[in-house]
């Protein structure tokens, strides 16, 4: 009686060896496409300070010291600015989640579920008065490098939210301390919403929209976004700092849809009522 049916007893063994190789190399070929594609959707949408610094220009790339990504943070505006240490020019913190983000004369702004998060470090020598100014030109510098990723039809709204048909985008806030050598420490933050759930649009107490539904043919690389963003934060710092911006403040009325109209602001507790001229740099 033939004690192995298949064959003999050598044959069955190549073909086990056989069938083994073949299982494990359908295996392999399995755990190098699931593991590529993870790879793949990470480094879409999870930031990642070593991918984001290859984004960025060599020239940019030579004025940015540390970046660093949070997971979730209050905000990363008090990382940079509340901590006894004052980082260097262009340390910069991103963050996946803020928990307690605020506007202008300390409004909370709601963060939403998804979106990009970060702040920017910058030391003057000399004491800056004019840092409306500085934010004219991050607003505008924001915006372009937005349209330039497919994002058109954005404007700002004074005197830092980034919008989109009348509605919230993003927003920017510059806070400053002096330093014990009576120079001026800079905080620039910015935030963008890249999706809205139903559950932020019902939380947050104005109307509110994100890149997605700006643009949703646009494939976004949140570290590639990342890293144009802050080339913008950083083109705008040296910009003010070597006050070479005359011609970019110009710039502001094409993208501020309430110039020359009634606009309110808040000025020494009250509420009053102005005329938007922008800044007059003369």
């Amino acid at each position: 009686m033939c004690k192995y049916p298949f064959g003999s007893g050598g044959n069955l063994v190549i073909n086990f060896l056989v069938l083994f190789d073949l299982i494990s190399s359908i295996m392999i070929f399995f755990i190098k496409f699931v593991c590529s594609s993870f790879s793949a959707m990470t480094n879409d949408n999870f930031l990642n300070p070593k991918i984001i610094e290859d984004f960025l220009k060599p020239d940019i790339k030579q004025s940015i010291p540390c970046i660093q990504v949070f997971s979730e943070v209050g905000s990363t505006n008090d990382i940079m600015i509340n901590e006894r240490t004052l980082y260097p020019n262009g340390h910069t913190c991103f963050a996946e989640k803020q928990n307690h983000g605020r506007g202008v004369s300390g409004k909370k702004w709601i963060a939403v579920e998804n979106g990009i998060y970060l702040s920017t470090s910058w030391t003057f020598e000399e004491n800056i008065n004019s840092l409306p100014v500085l934010n004219q030109i991050l607003g505008i510098n924001l915006i372009t490098t937005l349209i330039a990723y497919g994002f058109d039809g954005l404007s700002i709204q004074w005197p830092n939210d980034i919008v989109y048909s009348q509605k919230k985008l993003g927003g920017i806030l510059i806070e400053s301390k002096f330093t014990a050598d009576k120079e001026m420490y800079v905080v620039v933050g910015i935030g963008i919403n890249l999706t809205l759930s139903d559950k932020n649009k019902k939380t947050i107490d104005r109307k509110s929209t994100s890149l997605y539904e700006v643009n949703n043919n646009v494939t976004l690389d949140n570290n590639k976004l990342c890293a144009r963003t802050l080339e913008s934060i950083i083109h705008s710092l040296q910009s003010f700092e070597n006050h070479n911006y005359k011609n970019i403040v110009k710039e502001w009325k094409n993208y501020d849809p309430t110039f020359n109209k009634n606009i309110q602001i808040h000025y020494n507790g009250e509420d009053i009522e102005i005329v938007n001229k922008g800044i007059d740099l003369d």
